[in-house]
């Protein structure tokens, strides 16, 4: 049977990564655009 792969997960900033994910299309002249997502309670004031 094949070893079971650990994995360990981090947290990070969502700029941060943001950040990275921009750098790495960047690289490869993939643009990315970010939207602001609108919510139901962002709506009423």
């Amino acid at each position: 049977m094949e070893k079971a792969i650990k994995q360990t997960f981090i947290q990070i900033p969502f700029e941060t990564f943001i950040e990275m994910i921009r750098d790495k299309t960047k690289r490869k002249g993939v643009q990315v655009m970010i939207e602001k997502k609108i919510t139901p309670s962002s709506v009423i004031s």
